[in-house]
């Protein structure tokens, strides 16, 4: 029983590493375009589109399982 408990656990913070990895793809990637913008530089839509997706979805993929146990902590004491 604590096995599998210790092998959902290892899923679940792997599951959360994953996000914060895109997460900073995403945030390099706002990073250039930016950078790209100031220097009147041709910026594509593709790094807008992928900048934007990786961006939020690292922050539902990494931030928000947190955020989640945290307000289930809370409203439950």
């Amino acid at each position: 029983m604590a096995f599998i408990s210790m092998v959902f656990a290892s899923i679940f913070v792997c599951f959360i590493l994953i996000g914060w990895l895109l997460l900073l793809i995403g945030l390099i990637l706002h990073i250039i375009w930016h950078m790209k913008k100031r220097k009147d530089k041709e910026v594509k839509r593709s790094l807008k589109i992928c900048a934007r997706v990786f961006t939020v979805w690292g922050l539902i993929q990494g931030i928000g399982p947190i955020v989640l146990i945290a307000a289930i902590i809370l409203f439950n004491s």
